[in-house]
């Protein structure tokens, strides 16, 4: 089933606010477009801005941030109706961020940058994660357990609200898109090659089957954790 879509335009991440009718997505030369009947129908945001967009996320139903290219980072307080930029000080480009709440918020980029914000992204710290190469993904479980996955295999993890980073073992070196917890210690990633790894303890990492060779670009899971959806390349949906 394919939605009607404002757009021709490459859509990069799409973002669902659980127990809303609202949905969000962001893409190629800063292209956004809003539901608000469960995908139904879509219509256009005015981002006011030509640049790659990465990801959208929403803490709430009013709040929300895209990030981009060159440290991009805009933020909406009216549901996506305006967005304004965020001086974030970053200067790579920005691959993912996501929020425990309106205030406390992780922000992952190019050469393993990470930066955090307490105060709804008018302030962003960079803090070192360990690593030199993209991060692509970053999920907090709660305000203070937060995992992040990039290339060569890193995924690292923080038990202090993104203060800190420390390494987990994947021991493998694939290029990870993807991350998603459904608890505290339950999580998965997704990558390149048809590639899904799951952890029981947060720590230790082991291989599932996919089914697929295709690169796999996102993952996530129902509100109540029993379903998860795999996307990739060339329309994978595992």
């Amino acid at each position: 089933l394919v939605s009607p879509s404002p757009t021709t335009l490459d859509l990069h991440s799409v973002h669902y606010l659980a127990g809303s009718n609202d949905a969000y997505s962001v893409g190629n030369t800063g292209v956004g477009i809003k539901s608000t009947d469960n995908g139904a129908s879509w219509s256009a945001m005015n981002t006011g801005l030509g640049t790659i967009l990465h990801k959208v996320y929403f803490p709430n139903s009013s709040i929300g941030y895209f990030c981009g290219n060159n440290g991009n980072i805009y933020k909406t307080t009216d549901a996506g109706v305006s967005w304004v930029e965020q001086s974030s000080g970053i200067t790579v480009n920005i691959n993912d961020l996501h929020f425990s709440s309106i205030n406390h918020g992780i922000a992952v980029g190019a050469l393993g940058k990470i930066y955090y914000t307490n105060d709804g992204g008018t302030n962003w710290s960079e803090v070192s994660s360990g690593v030199n190469t993209d991060l692509k993904a970053v999920f907090l479980v709660n305000s203070t357990v937060g995992y992040a996955c990039g290339i060569g295999g890193n995924i690292i993890k923080t038990t202090n609200g993104g203060l800190s980073w420390g390494q987990t073992t994947s021991g493998t070196n694939v290029s990870f898109n993807d991350i998603y917890f459904t608890s505290e210690l339950i999580g998965y990633v997704v990558g390149d090659g048809g590639k899904i790894m799951k952890t029981t303890n947060g720590m230790h990492w082991g291989f599932l089957a996919s089914g697929t060779t295709n690169n796999l670009n996102g993952v996530t899971f129902t509100s109540n954790a029993t379903q998860g959806y795999v996307v990739g390349d060339a329309g994978t949906i595992v």
